[in-house]
């Protein structure tokens, strides 16, 4: 009967969060406290669903995580800091135990006055969604990422957008071979002047649109091993990077790619865009601004900027005075199909296209912007010998 008694007196563990309202301090507990401590509780939220205190975001200035909290093991941290611009500062984030964590979605977004996070601690090898994870820290000056654990990630979009004030940044770990959403992830970085990002696998990527938009201060972005076979959205993707004088895209696959808008817009010391095989904008829908401001931008056969022509129109490879265009062959012109051989089997892939199937960027092989018989005449001829083989 005693032993009855003293379990039914018992309370149980709980997680969850206390703000004080006096000192403008939110504590995450794990105890059997919670009835007797003073201020207004909170439980921990679940999922893709904001945490209860969020109503009461304005009212923190320094977050605190209790040595209790070690032994709790959420599973997501969405939003736990969103819009909290004045938080100062977080303690004790050593004991915040992310192994079980799926969600970091909006985790630490908006927090203008938070100048550092520890994030030497955090285990990420089971979180899923990182969109919008530090979005809007905008007095943060450098970020160490470069132990996350990014292998189940689909989302990164807006990760560090308008991080403003960011110097350095090391993603060059990040695994991304099944991430999905990129659009604006270094989205207004104005401060980096250095990002590493030759090793992602973009292959299941479909959306990067303003992925590197207003990044001013990067002078070059490695994006030659981009697989961009399945995206969609390309969408202000080098906006105002004012700094860039040359891109070489001359690896991506734009065939499914519906929205160019402002792709380029703004980048105004961009000498040369080089494009490959895979470069085609017949699906394109959305072109308008596409190389407003490139003024120093020159075509592969001289076609310099006109503001008359800054949409899709002028975005294939310059073909001079009879097909002008702004881009910059990276490729051998009269391999149409790209396997690395001048024959018949070009001749064959100008056919089909003559015939309206597949991708009619590469076969219009003389550049008068038609593909007809002058593109079969003009392989054969190089064929056997009586061409340019350029």
């Amino acid at each position: 009967m005693l032993c009855l008694l003293c379990s039914i007196g018992t309370v149980a563990q709980e997680a969850y969060t206390v703000l004080t309202e006096a000192d403008s301090t939110l504590t995450f507990y794990y105890d059997e406290m919670r009835g007797s401590r003073p201020g207004t509780s909170y439980s921990l939220n679940t999922g893709l669903t904001s945490p209860d205190w969020y109503r009461s975001r304005h009212k923190v200035s320094r977050a605190v995580f209790d040595p209790s909290f070690a032994a709790a093991r959420p599973k997501s941290t969405f939003g736990w800091f969103y819009e909290m611009d004045n938080l100062t500062s977080i303690t004790g984030i050593a004991y915040l135990n992310t192994s079980s964590v799926t969600y970091m979605t909006f985790m630490f977004s908006g927090c203008k006055s938070l100048d550092y996070i520890d994030l030497s601690g955090f285990d990420t090898s089971g979180v899923t969604d990182m969109m919008a994870m530090f979005q809007d820290c905008t007095s943060l000056t450098t970020l160490d990422v470069s132990g996350f654990n990014t292998e189940n990630v689909t989302n990164l979009g807006s990760m560090f957008a308008n991080c403003e004030s960011l110097t350095l940044l090391d993603v060059s770990g990040f695994n991304t071979d099944n991430v999905v959403d990129m659009a604006a992830m270094f989205q207004d970085c104005r401060s980096l002047t250095a990002l590493d990002v030759s090793g992602f696998n973009t292959g299941n990527v479909t959306d990067i649109y303003g992925m590197f938009n207003g990044c001013n201060s990067l002078k070059s972005i490695d994006v030659s091993g981009f697989n961009t076979a399945n995206v969609t959205n390309m969408r202000a993707m080098f906006a105002l990077c004012s700094s860039l004088t040359t891109l070489d895209l001359s690896g991506f696959n734009t065939e499914n790619v519906t929205d160019m808008y402002g792709m380029f817009n703004g980048c105004n010391l961009l000498e040369t865009i080089c494009v490959g095989l895979g470069w085609c904008t017949d699906a394109v829908t959305e072109s308008g601004m596409m190389f407003r401001g490139c003024t120093h931008l020159v075509g592969g056969q001289g076609t310099t900027y006109d503001a008359d022509h800054v949409d899709v129109t002028y975005a294939h490879v310059d073909g001079g005075p009879s097909n002008p265009g702004y881009l910059t062959c990276g490729f051998n012109e009269n391999d149409v199909n790209g396997d690395g051989e001048v024959n018949i089997a070009d001749v064959n892939t100008i056919i089909n296209s003559v015939l309206g199937n597949g991708c009619n960027s590469r076969a219009d092989l003389n550049k008068d912007g038609e593909i007809n018989i002058a593109d079969i005449n003009a392989i054969i001829d190089i064929i056997l010998g009586d061409g340019c083989s350029r």
